[in-house]
């Protein structure tokens, strides 16, 4: 049940992401988030580089795990600690943040953001997150057997 679930959520994911990358090209201007080329400064190979769960660099809880775009910092939502909100309140050029559903978020547009970077480094970043999920959903490999002899 939890591999099927996690699997229905990669699949819409998935889904939703080809379904963005769509109306990208066919987006109203008005939309788009004139910050991002400047805020986005992560890249995907960062995300690849973290080891273990995510969890808020201020408070240490693993709930709503937030990542800034812009300096690569993992904090929690604003319906946990809030301290995702602190930070941009404290480094206003920090304002795009990505959360566990993927979506993106810009705290100067105060919206969630559709459009890309010319380079396609938010989706290069959901693809990176997702495949540490994936990597992380799937079971361990099983161990071989040894046999120890007794030697006494």
């Amino acid at each position: 049940q939890v591999r099927f679930g996690r699997f229905l959520r990669t699949f819409c994911v998935l889904v939703w992401s080809f379904s963005l990358r769509v109306s990208l090209r066919c987006s109203i201007a008005s939309m788009e988030c004139p910050h991002i080329a400047k805020a986005v400064s992560l890249s995907a190979d960062k995300i690849k580089g973290y080891s273990g769960r995510f969890c808020c660099s201020v408070c240490r809880t693993h709930k709503s795990p937030w990542f800034c775009l812009t300096c690569g910092e993992i904090h929690c939502g604003r319906y946990v600690s809030g301290h995702a909100k602190s930070h941009y309140e404290l480094n206003r050029a920090h304002c795009m943040t990505v959360d566990p559903s993927l979506m993106v978020f810009c705290y100067e547009c105060d919206e969630n953001v559709i459009n890309d970077t010319p380079e396609g480094r938010l989706q290069d970043i959901r693809e990176a997150l997702m495949a540490r999920e994936q990597l992380a959903a799937e079971p361990p490999t099983k161990m071989p057997r040894l046999d120890v002899k007794d030697t006494s």
